[in-house]
Formats: C-alpha cells, sequence, structure tokens
C-alpha cells in the first residue's frame, strides 16, 4: 500500500499520454425534404453527391487534415 500513490501517478500518467484515433464516415447526399434521411421513394429520390471535400480542425483552429 505504500506504493499506491506512486502506482495511482503512474497510470494516470500513461493515461494521458495516449492519444485516441477513431475511424469517422459518412455519405453525402441532396436532402430535398430536409429531413436528414437519405429517402428514396416515390416522393423523394435524394442522390449522393460526389467530389466533396472533408476538412479536419483541432481545438485551436488549425487544419489538420482533409479528403
Amino acid at each position: 500500500m505504500k506504493n499506491a500513490p506512486l502506482l495511482l501517478t503512474a497510470i494516470f500518467l500513461l493515461a494521458i499520454n495516449f492519444t485516441t484515433q477513431a475511424q469517422i464516415s459518412g455519405s453525402v447526399f441532396r436532402d430535398f425534404n430536409g429531413s436528414g434521411i437519405k429517402d428514396n421513394n416515390a416522393t423523394y429520390n435524394e442522390p449522393f453527391v460526389a467530389g466533396v471535400t472533408v476538412k479536419a480542425f483541432n481545438a485551436a483552429n488549425a487544419q489538420v487534415g482533409a479528403t
């Protein structure tokens, strides 16, 4: 138990040292009815849109990536 504070400090420092990375995906389509859902039915045919550029920014509002 004497080493508990040291162990907790080491675990904390290791935990904040790791960065989180995630996969983000989505689809771009013409949302004619403004529902936020891609509807393809008798009333609406909302096609996908090609050639869209997506940019990612960090907390300092600096661009960190684009695709």
